[in-house]
C-alpha cells in the first residue's frame, strides 16, 4: 500500500510543483496517503515569497511572511489544501544566530494562515468558517498567506532561519538582522546608535526593474539595513489576476526576506481598497486600528498597512497614504489617518523621543513638491493645502509638517529622481507649484526638505522634466535607479542616487549621482504657535550635547549642491 502511494504521488507530483492529470488522480492518492495516516502529506504545499517586517520590538522581533500558491485549476483540491492550512496546521520558522549552528535552532509558531482573495470576494468568511469547496473556489482566485512573529531576540544580531507552511521547514535558507539598540557605555551619552543604512525607493516594477539586481546584491553583502518602499509595486499586484504580483515577490525575495522592508502604498495598488497590497503585507506592525469597514477585509482584523509608524536608529519614521486624497471614498479614513499623524508628530516631539529619535522622517507615496510635469500641480497641492470639500480645504499637510520639525518628506510616484531644498510654506496661486520658499540650507535647514525617489524601474519607463528646475530644486536626475540613506548619527545623514542605467558600461553600474550630507544640529519644533505642553523646543546639538559628534570627513564638499540636470 505504501509503495502504491508513493507511486501515485511520483506519478502525479502531487503539490510538489507538477500538475495533477485529473481530478481523479488527485483523490484517488489523497485517499491512499489518509489511508496511510499522513494527511497533512498530502496538503504540503512550498512557501515562496518570503519576506521581513519589523516586529513590534524591531530590536528583539520580526514578522515573517510567505504566500502559499495552491491548487485551483477548477475541482476541489485547492479548497482542500486551504481547510486543511487554515485548520489543521500552524506555519511556523526556525531560527537560530547566525555564529551558531543549526542544532540550536528554536522554533516559533506563533502565528496564523489566512486566505488569500486576489481582488473582492465574499468568499473569505466562508473558507474560514467551514470548508465548502464550491464556495471557496466559485472562482480561480484562493491562495494562502501566512505570517509568524518572532519574538525574544538578541538585539543587533544577525539571524539564520527557514519556514514552514505544513511540516517540516523548507530547505531554503535565509537571513535577517536585527535592529540595534543604544550604545551603552558612550562618553557622547545613552542615546547613540551604529550608522545605518537604509534603501529608499518608490515605483518598482517586474518588469524593467532596472534597480532590483544591485539592490540584491547590497542586501546579500549585508550593506543594507532597511529597506523603505514607498509604493507602487509590481505594475500591478492585482495585474494577470495576481500572477504579476506573485512573479514580483518571488523577485524580490533576494531583497525583501533578508533586509526588514518597510512597505505603503500607491496609485498602483489601489484595486478594490488596497487589497492585493494589504493582503501581502498584512506582516506589518501597524500602530493603528485594523481595516475592518471594507467589504474584502471583513471579519479579518485586517492588519493596517496604509499608515503607521515605527523607530529604527536615529529615525523616528511616520509612513502615510497619499491615496486616501485623491478618492473621496475614503474621507472617513483621511480624518482617521490625519488625526493619526498629529497624534505620532506629538509624540515625536516630546524631549525623550526627539533626544531618542532625533531626525524626524515622513514617507508617502506622491509628492508636495516637484517640477516634472502636471502632477505637480492640482495632486500635490492637495496634499499640501488639503482637499476641498464644499469650498474649504480640509487635512492639509504642509504647514503642519512645518511646524512640528520635520526633517525629510520622502515620496516617489514621479519617475524621476528630484531632491529639493529646505521648504518653508507660502501659497504661489499663479503657478502651484512654484510655492514655497528656500534659504538653499542643507546645514540646519529651517524647513522641510523634499526627497523625491521615483525611478527604480518599471513598464511605464521614465518621466521626464518638461518644466525648468524651480528656485527651490538642489537636483534633478533622470535615470534608473534608487536612493541610499546613511545616518551616521543624531546630527548628519548622507544622500545618496545610485544609477542603475542598463544602457551604462559595467564599470559605471552603481554610480552615484547626486550626493549630500543633511546636516541638523537642532532638531524639534519650528514654530511656537503650536508649541503644546509636554512638546521639545529645538534641541540643541551643539559641541556641549552628549549627542555631538564630529563632522564626517570633506563635509563642506559633500554639502555643496551640485548642478542642476
Amino acid at each position: 500500500l505504501a509503495q502504491a502511494a508513493s507511486a501515485q504521488v511520483e506519478r502525479h507530483a502531487l503539490f510538489f510543483g507538477g500538475r495533477p492529470r485529473s481530478a481523479i488522480s488527485k483523490m484517488r492518492a489523497f485517499i491512499v496517503l489518509v489511508a496511510l495516516g499522513s494527511p497533512a502529506a498530502a496538503f504540503l504545499v512550498t512557501p515562496e515569497q518570503v519576506h521581513v517586517t519589523l516586529g513590534r520590538d524591531p530590536t528583539t522581533a520580526v514578522n515573517v511572511q510567505w504566500h502559499l500558491k495552491l491548487d485551483s485549476d477548477g475541482d476541489a483540491s485547492g479548497a482542500m489544501q486551504l481547510h486543511h492550512l487554515l485548520a489543521a496546521t500552524k506555519p511556523a520558522v526556525k531560527y537560530w544566530p547566525a555564529s551558531e549552528d543549526e542544532s540550536t535552532a528554536h522554533l516559533t509558531q506563533d502565528g496564523k494562515t489566512w486566505p488569500f482573495t486576489k481582488e473582492l470576494t465574499d468568499k473569505v468568511s466562508t473558507c474560514e468558517s467551514s470548508w465548502d469547496a464550491t464556495a471557496c473556489l466559485a472562482t480561480d482566485t484562493i491562495d494562502a498567506t501566512s505570517v509568524v512573529y518572532v519574538a525574544g531576540l538578541m538585539p543587533n544580531t544577525l539571524y539564520k532561519y527557514r519556514v514552514s507552511a505544513d511540516g517540516g521547514a523548507t530547505n531554503k535558507l535565509f537571513s535577517v538582522k536585527t535592529q540595534p539598540v543604544q550604545t551603552a557605555g558612550d562618553p557622547r551619552g545613552p542615546n547613540n546608535y551604529p550608522e545605518m543604512t537604509y534603501a529608499l525607493w518608490g515605483d518598482l516594477g517586474d518588469f524593467n526593474g532596472q534597480a532590483r539586481p544591485i539592490m540584491e546584491r547590497e542586501a546579500l553583502a549585508g550593506k543594507l539595513d532597511m529597506v523603505l518602499h514607498v509604493g507602487d509595486f509590481a505594475y500591478n499586484f492585482n495585474s494577470d489576476d495576481g500572477k504579476n504580483g506573485d512573479a514580483f515577490m518571488r523577485d524580490m525575495e533576494n531583497l525583501y526576506a533578508y533586509v526588514p522592508t518597510m512597505p505603503l502604498p500607491g496609485n498602483h495598488e489601489d484595486s478594490a481598497h488596497f487589497n492585493q497590497y494589504t493582503q501581502r503585507f498584512r506582516g506589518v506592525a501597524s500602530n493603528t486600528k485594523p481595516l475592518n469597514s471594507y467589504p474584502e477585509f471583513a471579519n479579518q482584523n485586517m492588519t493596517n498597512s496604509w499608515y503607521y509608524s515605527f523607530q529604527t536608529g536615529y529615525l523616528n519614521v511616520i509612513y502615510f497614504s497619499s491615496e486616501l486624497y485623491f478618492d473621496g471614498q475614503y474621507r472617513a479614513q483621511r480624518k482617521d489617518q490625519y488625526d493619526f499623524i498629529v497624534a505620532e508628530l506629538k509624540k515625536a516631539n516630546t524631549p525623550e523621543m526627539r533626544a531618542a529619535r532625533p531626525w524626524l522622517v515622513l514617507a508617502a507615496h506622491r509628492p508636495m513638491y516637484c517640477s516634472a510635469d502636471g502632477d505637480c500641480d492640482g495632486d500635490a497641492t492637495n496634499l499640501r493645502e488639503g482637499v476641498e470639500v464644499n469650498g474649504t480645504r480640509e487635512h492639509g499637510l504642509e504647514q503642519l509638517f512645518h511646524d512640528y520639525g520635520v526633517d525629510l518628506f520622502v515620496c516617489g510616484h514621479i519617475h524621476n529622481y528630484e531632491r529639493t531644498y529646505e521648504i518653508h510654506p507660502k501659497w504661489n496661486a499663479k503657478a502651484p507649484y512654484l510655492s514655497g520658499w528656500t534659504e538653499k540650507k542643507t546645514v540646519n535647514p529651517r524647513a522641510v526638505t523634499h526627497y523625491l525617489t521615483g525611478a527604480a524601474g518599471n513598464v511605464e519607463r521614465h518621466e521626464h522634466f518638461t518644466r525648468p528646475a524651480a528656485f527651490w530644486d538642489a537636483s534633478r536626475v533622470t535615470s534608473y535607479g534608487w536612493s541610499r540613506m546613511t545616518v551616521a548619527n543624531g546630527t548628519h545623514m548622507k544622500l545618496e542616487f545610485v544609477q542603475t542605467d542598463s544602457w551604462l558600461p559595467f564599470w559605471e553600474e552603481g554610480k552615484v549621482a547626486d550626493s549630500v550630507w543633511l546636516v541638523q544640529e537642532h532638531h524639534g519644533m519650528r514654530s511656537s504657535s503650536v508649541v503644546a505642553a509636554g512638546v521639545a523646543a529645538p534641541v540643541s546639538m551643539s559641541s556641549n550635547s552628549k549627542l555631538a559628534v564630529a563632522r564626517p570627513p570633506a563635509l563642506a564638499e559633500a554639502v555643496e549642491a551640485p548642478a542642476l540636470a
